[in-house]
């Protein structure tokens, strides 16, 4: 529901005895309409009935319906049967339309130049939702000829405001009264009721609405976190004169007062709930909060868009704004260094990602946590849902379970099998020469079992002194039955020649 504003004859003017001048101001006609409004280019298209005309439904108040034509007799005739004492007019019989030209969004723009603050939604004018900034679609719907009956529902229930607007009918402000009439009572009912777009002849002055304001301040010293905070700004005079700004009280998100317009803030506290229900930090409450690394970033990406759609809420943005980029090109590397003892070498893996490298334990530990991301600290991230990564996952618990030290990674020859796997995963591999010769040590000794094998032509099985076997069948060769360092596990890799 919306309130139409309009001019009419002043009374005085109707009456014979008083003179009135030709040029006296028209009397403002306010009525509560069910209406529908576009613009295209700079007309305003307007279509609306007056809801005192219409019948209600539901309590709370969900919507209306209206009568007209045949329907309407109908109607009246059932109400002189019964004795009602008055009736309601036919809506459909007499609907309202109006056209009328509006300011262009250029001229708009160019006298709200220097009003707008940095990162801040703006209204430009009674209605919200037909300032410069949004265009309207054509809304009004056609009413067929001879149309009896119509339902027209809501969008949200009728508050107190309105259903008293609907009762009294039309509400009359005198020419004289007006300037009273716009200080004292146009701003509250601007927040109660949306209007529909005034024509430019009535001129009524813009109305500063009250905003609840998300403030989010940024740490340059700490990357992409964000201190949090709400708070209301009420201008200290709500009526807009061009080129004044008589400032604006500050107000906690939540409280009290008579300086407070609550219903109005109710409205916008309740939009708001619904718009941050599903982020974890700004869900539940419009205390202080701080929002940590990809935290701020669902923040800048999904809560934003949401409250700078909601009427009455002004978004404010300070300090540097992280900027967060994805990277495809993450790449795995695989190197193996020198370790403390003949026999041990020590394996490194980790993450290249641009210029930055992240070491295996944290990509380990994001894996072991159901991440599907890791945020690096110039804002790049790259997902984790790959399935070398899943593969590196599994290879990197064979790795520590083959290593009973239990810290950094290590690899032996034995392992071969494993590092064959890793290599087949990694974009760079790095070795050391002491490994290779092992390797190839390795390697030389299972092609030496081959010749054996294809010599004999059958599977040979020798018993030493402790009941170990060495199998040789088909050129295959295990190295689970090779010399294992002291203190090692054997691996459980089969090399095929």
């Amino acid at each position: 529901m919306r309130v139409h504003a309009g001019a009419v004859e002043a009374e005085s003017r109707q009456s014979a005895e008083t003179a009135v001048s030709e040029d006296s101001a028209p009397d403002l006609a306010l009525h509560a309409a069910l209406g529908w409004e576009t613009r295209e280019d700079n007309r305003v298209r307007q279509l609306w009935f007056d809801a005192a005309h219409c019948h209600p439904i539901g309590s709370p108040r969900s919507g209306f319906f209206a009568l007209g034509s045949l329907v309407q007799r109908i109607y009246e005739e059932q109400a002189h049967r019964v004795h009602w004492k008055s009736t309601r007019k036919g809506a459909l019989d007499a609907p309202h339309r109006d056209v009328f030209q509006v300011q262009s969004s250029q001229e708009q723009a160019e006298k709200s130049a220097g009003e707008n603050e940095n990162s801040e939604t703006q209204t430009g004018g009674l209605i919200p939702e037909l300032s410069s900034e949004n265009t309207a679609t054509p809304t009004i719907p056609d009413l067929p000829e001879g149309l009896n009956l119509a339902f027209i529902p809501l969008a949200e229930p009728l508050d107190a405001a309105a259903e008293s607007l609907v009762s009294r009918g039309e509400m009359r402000i005198p020419a004289g009264e007006r300037e009273a009439f716009h200080r004292e009572f146009l701003p509250t009912l601007t927040r109660a009721i949306p209007f529909l777009t005034p024509d430019p002849v009535l001129a009524l002055p813009k109305v500063r609405s009250p905003y609840l304001v998300f403030e989010a301040h940024f740490d340059d010293e700490i990357s992409h976190d964000a201190l949090l905070n709400w708070y209301w700004e009420y201008p200290k005079n709500p009526l807009y004169e061009e080129g004044t700004d008589s400032g604006v009280h500050r107000l906690p998100p939540l409280g009290l007062g008579a300086e407070r317009d609550e219903r109005f803030e109710a409205r916008v506290l309740r939009a708001v709930r619904s718009a941050t229900a599903s982020n974890p930090v700004l869900a539940g409450g419009f205390g202080e909060r701080r929002s940590q690394g990809w935290e701020t970033r669902d923040i800048l990406a999904h809560v934003l868009p949401a409250l700078r759609c909601i009427p009455g809420v002004r978004v404010r943005l300070l300090g540097s704004v992280p900027e967060f980029t994805e990277a495809t090109d993450a790449m795995i590397e695989v190197k193996v260094t020198e370790g403390n003892s003949r026999d041990w070498f020590g394996l490194g893996i980790a993450i290249k990602v641009n210029d930055w490298t992240v070491p295996f334990a944290q990509v380990f530990e994001a894996l072991d946590r159901n991440q599907d991301r890791i945020l690096l600290g110039n804002g790049t991230y790259f997902s984790l849902n790959r399935p070398e990564f899943s593969a590196l996952r599994t290879l990197i618990e064979e790795a520590r379970t083959l290593n009973e030290t239990g810290g950094e990674l290590r690899i032996n020859r034995h392992q071969a099998g494993l590092f064959s796997e890793l290599e087949s995963l990694a974009s760079s591999v790095e070795t050391v020469a002491s490994w290779d010769a092992q390797v190839k040590s390795l390697l030389a000794l299972v092609e030496a079992a081959d010749r054996a094998g294809e010599t004999a032509g059958s599977e040979e099985v020798l018993e030493n002194e402790h009941s170990d076997s060495l199998s040789v069948s088909s050129g295959v060769f295990s190295a689970n039955h090779l010399p294992s360092p002291p203190g090692s596990y054997r691996s459980s890799a089969t090399l095929s020649a």
